[in-house]
């Protein structure tokens, strides 16, 4: 049976006064030395697609990096996006800004598998994920999540991570007290991701359990809004635009370096070792390994020394 799919609950939304008095940009950009990955390579050559509400493609910030968008909910508005939800993904992971978008030298196509209220259908969902994989996009990030799984995503997942796809899923915004984190970043082929504050301790809203592989800004995240301007918004649904937008940024470099492109297991492997321990030592049901970390993803684009001669 196909299952409803949802934006998160407990979004925060901020108004512009608030916006003015918190930052002048993400601020999990300078937070997590993003810049130290970006001056590699800041995603050029990479394509992510987000799976969401809907995208304002005219937004000044996003129309330069923006390929593609389809709609797949039969929503009425096409693939606009009347909600909002999926315009702040959208920047995060690729608005032209460099203080807004993490990878703002990726492009993005964005496939509407939620209407404007914020939920859809499972079938919708999974053809807009195979839909952005056909434009091209190598990572997806879907902010969405049920408590009940869906068939037609879980195919189309473990389809496309077997094709090499870095999938990127919100861990759920239900909080700590609880025992499991959302589908499908439940599921083993999903990068499944918390939500951290200025501080890096893990949101109070962010959903716990196993399953959790890592964590990426969340509280007051500044990005793009609808009909133009920026707005704050909160949820582990901003963390994901985040966290796909780092990975696209690495992705980037390793293409550059001539490096071999890790599969999800490899990525997820990777975090292991890669990752900055936040919130309680060691691996935990709030963060997982931690937060994936760019100072440490510098270590696997260094060629080894030659070896020294006998």
């Amino acid at each position: 049976m196909e299952q409803m799919c949802r934006i998160p609950t407990d979004l925060l939304r901020g108004d512009t006064a608030e916006i003015l008095a918190l930052a002048e940009g993400n601020w999990g950009i300078p937070k997590f030395e993003v810049d130290l990955l970006r001056a590699v390579c800041p995603g050029t050559g990479v394509i992510v697609g987000i799976i969401d509400t809907g995208i304002d493609d005219t937004h000044p910030d996003l129309r330069g990096n923006f390929l593609a968008s389809k709609d797949f909910t039969n929503s009425g508005s096409g693939a606009k996006d009347r909600n909002g939800h999926g315009t702040h993904c959208s920047g995060t992971v690729g608005s032209t800004n460099p203080n807004i978008g993490v990878a703002y030298g990726a492009k993005i196509v964005h496939g509407k598998g939620l209407s404007d209220g914020g939920s859809g259908g499972g079938n919708g969902i999974a053809a807009a994920m195979r839909w952005c994989v056909e434009q091209g996009a190598t990572i997806l990030s879907l902010s969405l999540g049920s408590s009940g799984r869906d068939p037609a995503i879980d195919a189309a997942g473990q389809e496309l991570t077997d094709k090499g796809i870095w999938i990127c899923c919100a861990a759920g915004n239900s909080g700590g007290g609880t025992s499991a984190i959302d589908f499908p970043g439940r599921l083993p082929w999903a990068i499944s991701v918390a939500a951290l504050d200025q501080n890096l301790n893990v949101a109070s809203f962010s959903s716990a359990g196993e399953g959790i592989e890592t964590s990426a800004p969340g509280v007051n995240i500044l990005s793009t809004r609808t009909g133009g301007g920026f707005q704050t918004m909160s949820g582990t649904s901003m963390a994901t635009p985040f966290n796909a937008g780092l990975l696209a940024v690495y992705r980037s470099c390793l293409m550059l370096k001539a490096k071999p492109i890790p599969t999800t297991k490899g990525i997820q492997e990777m975090l292991n070792s890669d990752s900055m321990d936040v919130n309680i030592p060691g691996v935990d049901k709030r963060t997982g390994n931690g937060a994936i970390w760019p100072r440490l993803l510098l270590n696997n684009l260094v060629d080894a020394p030659p070896p020294v001669a006998a």
